[in-house]
């Protein structure tokens, strides 16, 4: 007999539904990871002795498998009290092996990583190319939170590359983080942290993984940030370019530096000298940790802030959410946390 306590898994593929309360241990493990700039997945692991297959062919039409809407849902209790769905994807394989069937799922975004495609996108910014993208691959688009002033191509060359490789070469210049989350497409300015969605206290709430992976790196990039990125490249007939990024007190310099670079105008060196040093960076704090949710508590998302304590002056503070992953068993719901965080420039 189940209670509103016990972790509950819910599978919607297509017009079929898998209910971990419904049909007992048939669901024998779900595990969700959610991330920025590549594929939210998801696998779920289902119980199918039956020597006919019933499953998979309950799914099969003619010789395949259709990509079928894929909707998980993980948490306590049902109903409301369920949540939303933790991810929203599509079937992409299945695998078998004695007894147990396996769905692999990516989320929408997957659509976007199916074709290659070579044509010219004239007259449109890099966020205005993505936006495109995205509108043709049936997904809805929301850019930055601040509008932000890029440059228009006169003609940019997507030669031999899907729709999703090409955005992500657009989002690299314009200094935006690509992932996809339900039907939308974002792109997003690299996430600073914010009010904490969670608090963790270290032996109370949470235990750290890997055997207390924590690490802090000195004195490279004491910043998590460069101190500076210089950019240099060739504009218009050849000339010569040079973009810089705001310049910090502490951290390294970093110089790019590439004859082929094609760039625009000053504006468009800076910014993609900007881009660089907000995208392209090591952290300066990283760790992993384990959660066992509780029953009302909030669900982080990646790029989500989450607040550690109880860990000494050095790891104790307010980290982002670089990785969520929901893993759930028969009887048992756990959520892991890959966190990192930079030190604020000193004024």
């Amino acid at each position: 007999m189940t209670t509103p306590y016990d972790p509950h898994a819910i599978i919607q593929l297509g017009e079929s539904t898998m209910d971990s309360w419904a049909q007992g241990s048939r669901i024998e493990g779900v595990e969700v990871e959610l991330a920025t700039n590549e594929a939210s997945q998801a696998e779920v692991r289902v119980f199918d002795p039956d020597p006919e297959f019933r499953l998979l062919q309950s799914l099969t039409s003619g010789d395949g498998i259709a990509e079928l809407p894929v909707r998980v849902w993980l948490g306590f209790g049902e109903g409301k009290a369920l949540g939303g769905p933790v991810f929203e994807g599509v079937l992409a394989r299945v695998e078998r092996d004695f007894s147990t069937t396996i769905l692999r799922c990516f989320d929408v975004g997957f659509k976007m990583r199916k074709v290659q495609r070579t044509e010219y996108h004239r007259g449109l910014t890099d966020l205005e190319i993505i936006a495109r993208l995205a509108k043709r691959n049936g997904l809805r688009f929301e850019g930055p939170d601040e509008k932000i002033a890029l440059d228009k191509h006169k003609s940019e060359k997507q030669e031999g590359e899907t729709d999703w490789a090409f955005a992500m070469k657009c989002a690299e210049r314009a200094g935006l983080v690509l992932y996809v989350r339900g039907e939308t497409l974002f792109a997003k300015e690299a996430v600073k942290t914010g009010r904490e969605v969670l608090t963790l206290n270290f032996r109370e709430d949470f235990m750290l993984m890997d055997d207390f992976r924590l690490s802090y790196r000195i004195p490279e990039n004491q910043e998590g940030t460069p101190a500076r990125v210089e950019t240099r490249g060739r504009g218009r007939g050849g000339r010569r370019l040079k973009g810089e990024s705001q310049r910090e007190r502490r951290g390294t310099e970093l110089l790019e530096l590439k004859r082929d670079l094609r760039v625009k105008s000053k504006r468009h060196a800076d910014r993609r000298a900007e881009a660089r040093k907000a995208l392209q960076r090591e952290h300066a704090f990283d760790c992993s940790v384990g959660v066992l949710p509780s029953f009302t508590g909030p669900r982080p998302d990646a790029r989500s802030t989450v607040k550690l304590d109880k860990l000494g002056t050095l790891f104790s503070g307010r980290y982002l959410c670089d990785r969520v992953t929901h893993i759930f068993a028969p009887g048992e719901l756990t959520m892991e946390l890959d966190l990192y965080r930079d030190i604020k420039p000193r004024a």
